[in-house]
Formats: C-alpha cells, sequence, structure tokens
C-alpha cells in the first residue's frame, strides 16, 4: 500500500513495481505453513453470468458448466440470448459486439482483470476470447462505477478463465477432459485438459486447449457465404499457489489465434466492388500474473486483487486475390498493452467497506510498412479510486469517485493530455425477501482512441487527427430498476436508463472532434420460471440512441436496431439425465434516416429459433452428448447489427446470417 501514500505521479509510474511488491510481502509474511488439509484448499463454485445495472438474477446464465453441455462454438453463441446485446453477423474476426447498441469503442472487454484499448483494423482483435477456456462472465451496462476500471463509458463484459480446482472432480488431484463437436457446415472443433494439484493442495496448474475450424457457411437460401471460412484457436496455461487458504497467486499464460483468407474488410461481401482477399493470421498472446489475499495484516484484515499484464497482438496478412496496390504486401502490424491494477477492500465496521485502488494501462500500435507519419501510436492512462460500500439494512449504498487520466500521441506526434474527475452513487433497497428496488448515477471520462495498426500502414496512415480544441468526453449514465424473486419459481425484473455522452469524440471522420451530445434512452423487461426441472425465460431490450437529436449510426460507435426479443423453454429431466429446450429471438423492424435523405431506410424484422438437447448418461458431468439445431426453420436474414453506413445501402453488401445448422458434440471428463 506504499504507492497509495506516495505522491499521485510517483505512484502511478511504480504501480506495475508497487503491486508486484505487494504480492511478494504478502506472500512473505502470510502464514509459513503451505501443508494445506483438502478442505482448506480454496474450491470455486463455476459462477453465473451476472448483469449488472439490471435485473441481474432473471436473465439467461452461461458457466464452464453450460459450456460442456452444449454446442457452443463461439462469443457470439455464448452471449446472442442476451436482451440488451447484439454480436453482428459472419464469423470470427468479422463479428462486432453492441451493448445497448453500443459500439466496441464505447465497451471494455476484460478477461482475468486484463483490458487493452488497442486494435489492429477497426473491431479486429478488441475481443479475442474462445469460450471453451470460460468459467464466469460479469456484464456491466452503462457508465461504470468508480470500482469499474479505466473508461467504461457505456458497459464492460468481464471474464474470469478456469483453474485447476474448477475442473476437479470432488476427492481427486488429477483429472482431464476431452471433447470434439461437428456441424453440418462442415465445421469442427476439439477440446482437450489437463489438470491437477499437489497431494496438500497448495500448488495447482491446468493446460487447455481448442481448436474450432469453420468452412463457409451456408445462408438461408442456401447460398454459400464467401470468405466465412476460419480457423480459431485457444490456449491456457496456468499455475496456482495456495500460500495459505486466504492467500492466492496465479501466473497465467493465454493465446488467441485466428487464421483464414479473409478479406480486407470481413464484415463486408463486397466493398467499391471485390475487395482485396489476404492470407491473414492474428495471434494474441496474454500474460498475467495475479495475487488475492483475504484478512491480510491482522486486525486490519484486508481484501486485497493485485494484477500485473502484457498483452500482445500479432497481425500478418498477404494478399491472395484482388490484388493491390495501394496495400503494402505483407501487411503486418501489432498492438500491445502493459498494465496493472490494485484494489484494497479495507473494513470500516461490521458492515461497512471502503475500496480504494489504483488502474494503469500502456497502449502501443504500430505497422511494419509505414511510409507516412511514425508509424506508430501510443496512449498512457492511469486511474485512480475510492468507493465506500454502506450496508444499512435493508439498503445498500455504493458511493464512490474516481479520476482518470490520458496521454496520447498519435501518427503524426500530435499529443495531448487530460483528465477528469468521475462521482459515482448506487443505491437497492431490500423492501422485503422478494422485492428490491435499485438506482444509480455514474460518470466516465472519454478520451481519444489510438486509432489501429493496420491502417498505419497505409498511404493515408497520416490523415487521421485531432481537432485543436479537442476535450475528454463526460459519459454519465441514469438508471432505476425493480427486481421480483418469488418463493414460486417465478422471476421478474424490469430497468429504466438515461445514457448521455456530453462532447462525444466521434471516430466517423478521419479527425477526432467533440460532436456534441450522444442520446441513448431505453428500457429492458425481464420474466422468468425455474421450478421441478422447467426453465422459462422472456426478456426485451429496447434502445434509442441519437446524436444531437438525429439519427446516427457507425459500426465501432453506435449502430441503432428494432427492439430484441428473447425466449427460451428448457426441461431437465431425473432419470435418463437429459435437458432438451428451444430458443427464440426476434428483432423488430427498424427504421431511419441518414442525415440529407429524404426517405426512410427499413432494416426488415427477422425472428430465428434454435432447439438443444444435452444427456449426462452417467447421471454426472463426466460424460455430456450435445445436439442442437440453429435456425431450425432456415430463416434468411441480415443481422441489424452489421456495418451500416450510406456508402452501403444494399443488404446484399454485408455476411447474410447462417441458414439451419445441426450440431452435435461430445464432451468426457476423468
Amino acid at each position: 500500500m506504499l504507492a497509495l501514500r506516495t505522491p499521485l505521479s510517483f505512484a502511478v509510474k511504480t504501480l506495475m513495481f508497487d503491486s508486484l511488491a505487494t504480492l511478494s510481502i504478502v506472500a512473505f509474511s502470510a502464514s509459513d505453513s503451505t501443508d494445506l488439509s483438502n478442505e482448506d484448499v480454496p474450491t470455486t463454485t463455476l459462477d453465473t453470468i451476472t448483469v449488472t445495472a439490471s435485473s441481474g438474477g432473471v436473465t439467461p446464465t452461461v458457466n464452464q458448466q453450460i459450456i460442456e453441455k452444449s454446442t457452443i462454438l463461439d462469443m457470439k453463441d455464448v452471449l446472442k440470448d442476451q436482451p440488451s446485446l447484439s454480436v453482428s453477423g459472419g464469423n470470427g474476426v468479422a463479428q462486432q459486439l453492441y451493448i445497448r447498441n453500443m459500439g466496441e469503442n464505447e465497451l471494455t472487454f476484460s478477461v482475468d482483470n486484463v483490458s487493452t484499448s488497442a486494435q489492429v483494423f477497426h473491431h479486429q482483435s478488441r475481443f479475442m476470447f474462445d469460450p471453451a477456456l470460460l468459467k464466469s462472465i460479469n456484464i456491466e451496462k452503462g457508465t461504470g462505477a468508480a470500482s469499474s476500471g479505466i473508461g467504461v463509458t457505456a458497459g464492460t463484459i468481464r471474464i474470469t478463465t478456469v483453474n485447476a480446482n474448477d475442473m476437479l472432480k470432488s476427492g481427486k488431484d488429477v483429472g482431464a477432459m476431452i471433447g470434439g463437436g461437428y456441424s453440418s457446415n462442415e465445421g469442427w472443433n476439439g477440446v482437450t485438459a489437463a489438470y491437477g494439484r499437489s497431494s496438500n493442495g497448495a500448488v495447482d496448474g491446468i493446460i487447455m486447449g481448442n481448436i474450432v475450424h469453420n468452412d463457409n457457411y451456408e445462408d438461408g437460401d442456401g447460398n454459400e457465404v464467401p470468405y466465412t471460412e476460419i480457423d480459431q484457436e485457444g490456449y491456457l496455461a496456468k499455475l496456482g499457489w495456495n500460500i495459505n487458504p486466504d492467500n492466492r497467486l496465479e501466473l497465467s499464460h493465454r493465446r488467441e489465434q485466428m487464421s483464414g483468407d479473409i478479406g480486407f474488410r470481413p464484415n463486408l461481401i463486397g466493398t467499391f466492388g471485390d475487395q482485396t482477399i489476404f492470407d491473414t493470421e492474428t495471434t494474441q498472446d496474454t500474460t498475467n500474473l495475479a495475487y488475492q489475499g483475504y484478512d491480510i495484516g491482522g486486525v486490519y484484515a484486508l481484501d486485497i486483487d493485485a494484477n500485473v499484464f502484457y498483452s500482445k497482438t500479432d497481425d500478418e496478412r498477404k494478399q491472395i486475390d484482388n490484388l493491390s496496390a495501394r496495400i503494402p504486401d505483407p501487411l503486418n502490424s501489432e498492438a500491445e498493452t502493459t498494465g496493472a491494477n490494485l484494489s484494497v477492500t479495507y473494513p470500516v465496521t461490521d458492515a461497512h467497506r471502503l475500496v480504494t485502488g489504483i488502474n494503469y494501462r500502456d497502449s502501443k500500435i504500430s505497422a511494419d510498412a509505414y511510409t507516412v507519419g511514425t508509424g506508430e501510436e501510443e496512449k498512457e492512462e492511469y486511474g485512480v479510486f475510492a468507493e465506500m460500500r454502506w450496508d444499512f439494512d435493508p439498503i445498500l449504498l455504493t458511493t464512490g469517485v474516481r479520476y482518470d487520466h490520458y496521454d496520447i500521441t498519435n501518427n503524426t506526434a500530435q499529443n495531448l493530455s487530460d483528465g477528469m474527475v468521475s462521482p459515482s452513487i448506487a443505491a437497492t433497497w431490500f423492501v422485503n425477501n422478494n422485492l428490491s428496488l435499485n438506482a444509480s448515477w455514474s460518470q466516465a471520462i472519454q478520451s481519444p482512441k489510438l486509432y489501429e495498426s493496420l491502417i498505419l500502414a497505409l498511404a493515408n496512415g497520416d490523415r487521421h487527427s485531432f481537432a485543436d480544441d479537442l476535450e475528454a468526453g463526460k459519459a454519465q449514465n441514469a438508471e432505476i430498476g425493480i427486481e421480483w424473486m418469488g418463493d414460486n419459481g417465478f422471476m421478474a425484473g424490469a430497468s429504466v436508463f438515461d445514457q448521455r455522452f456530453k462532447d462525444y469524440i466521434n471516430t466517423y471522420d478521419t479527425v477526432q472532434a467533440n460532436q456534441g451530445e450522444l442520446k441513448n434512452q431505453g428500457y429492458e423487461l425481464n420474466l422468468g420460471y425455474q421450478n421441478n426441472g422447467i426453465k422459462a425465460y422472456l426478456g426485451m431490450s429496447h434502445n434509442d440512441p441519437e446524436l444531437n437529436g438525429e439519427y446516427y449510426g457507425y459500426a465501432l460507435d453506435v449502430v441503432p436496431t428494432g427492439d430484441k426479443y428473447v425466449a427460451s423453454v428448457s426441461y431437465q429431466f431425473d432419470d435418463p439425465q437429459l435437458e432438451i429446450g428451444v430458443k427464440h429471438r426476434h428483432m423488430d423492424e427498424y427504421q431511419y434516416r441518414e442525415a440529407g435523405e429524404t426517405e426512410d431506410r427499413t432494416m426488415p424484422k427477422y425472428w430465428v429459433t434454435d432447439v438443444f438437447a444435452n444427456w449426462q448418461p452417467f447421471n454426472n458431468d463426466s460424460l455430456s452428448l450435445n445436439a442442437g439445431i440453429n435456425n431450425i426453420a432456415d430463416k434468411m436474414y441480415y443481422n441489424q447489427s452489421n456495418f451500416r453506413s450510406t456508402r452501403f445501402t444494399d443488404l446484399t453488401n454485408w455476411n447474410a446470417e447462417r441458414g439451419r445448422e445441426y450440431r452435435v458434440g461430445i464432451n468426457y471428463k476423468f
């Protein structure tokens, strides 16, 4: 905690070293007994997906156990049944993620408390994660609280990966898993893992790998969608040391890779004629050292979370079709991020907790074959926060404040540096054992962004600049909600929100500039039922984003859509241990008008139905046999969350979604 007591400038510059020192000090000051009995070994119940800001207990859940019992292949499969989330069409690098219609420029993605702010090209490489490695997900919608981290302006997805203790069977110290699957689009996947721990439970480790091959898929009309063939690989190695039951160190390395013959803009079929096709390989390597400690310091009983990390993305492309002299060949670029986080929880009283911390992140992008500018950009960010969590039973109150600062230098050596103080407050009133009411307001800084490493290699790589009067934007979110959890298995929730970006920084144009106010108002409704093997869910989401009172749509910033409805029902038999179910998604028609146009455009409505089944013949999780039919009606449709622009007015410019697809899979643990 020395860094928190030193001057701020020194604390930030030494954060990574202080975090490492904290890990070492705690390790040697903790109990010197490492002979842990099995009952003392920290064990983890596999968490469900947690949705913050509205109806977290009602929305569908996904965790490692669900993954093993399903035919899920990518993060689109994981997230598509969340009413307030959407993922665009195509495979792998073509897919773009949205929370409440807000694009990836305003979202934060974190895996094991590692987040980056650099990307290779547009949305590509922003969120590379193989769900086979997933343990749990936490989704925060809207502007983050003080403790949420750097740049949480419109939402964040936090993922935790599995460790050996999550995978081991009860009473076992060694285990393994093997699995695979096949789809009617001639795709296949294979996963394997080995894990174990020492007999005293002090040391544990896991090695896991998953490979997914996707051929060009067919749309609902039976037409092959070109250049959607892609190979995806995910690997995880993690070593844990339980110093004692209250202190744990964890060192991990994760690799994500996507490769294939991919178009320059893989989310589009063609742009201004046939686009250049590249033999592409994108690889992201992340190394993370993390510490968790509980009841540290005797009478002070501090809880500490800390990590330091390094992440690098390499993108290599070689032209193979529709060659272009305007694009360097080969086209190689990279993005890297170094960072650290420290969070300390102080027990002020038995009921109240103070959480303080520091976040640090340094991101760089560069390209090999640049001909203009410096060929690189860099952005350094840090934040400090304090958050008080008050338990005035039956009311929980959270008050917080954070300060964020950024220093960014672009390809033409323009430099900007600024900071902002952001407060937040949230309250939940537990009216009784079944009913709760909640309200929150939060603010976060919207800072200028690094562009894209690939663009730095192009002839126009120096065209993207900062406006002379550019200032940090201010994201604010106000929200109220209600949640009811009935004793009879029924659940319901609703929320209403008003999100605003003041001095909004628009990234659509070549100059990053403040463009006025971006406003997004909406609501979400959720109904659920779970009892005696039956699970049912119905949810909907409405969002209405506008820039200065008018329509605005750009893939990386915001893409308005029609209302989304999600419904599902399943039944779990006890003997045999068989689950069958159906899921349904519906998008309302959406009409909009671009600036300067006199007629509305229409995004057609569509509905899609999937069915699934899982059988565990041994009546436990040792063997899972999975099957599913996605888009069972073989609907031909285009995802409303696809790229949208005045230059691309024809739906056929986009990747159509998959037609009917049969999937089967098997997972065996021993």
